[in-house]
């Protein structure tokens, strides 16, 4: 999880965070420490206060490998009519 991380970034203090999306400081504590992980609302929230992706938060973006690192990756294109 990169929460720590993401407030650190946006110069936040954890009582902004916990005060902006509405939960217990304890409960925020646990999630930044790894120590319980937050349900799905709370991620959108989080995501939509650090203008990033749910998926940047839980640290997913970085173990998925990109069209670029596998270029034997089928290509999908939508068809939009």
């Amino acid at each position: 999880m990169r929460l720590r991380e993401q407030r650190i970034a946006h110069k936040m203090k954890a009582t902004q965070v916990v005060n902006i999306i509405n939960i217990p400081q304890s409960t925020y504590s646990l999630y930044e420490n790894g120590r319980r992980r937050p349900p799905i609302p709370i991620l959108r929230k989080l995501a939509r206060l650090y203008g990033t992706t749910i998926d940047a938060l839980v640290g997913d973006e970085d173990t998925a490998p990109s069209l670029d690192e596998n270029p034997s990756a089928p290509r999908v294109t939508l068809k939009t009519d």
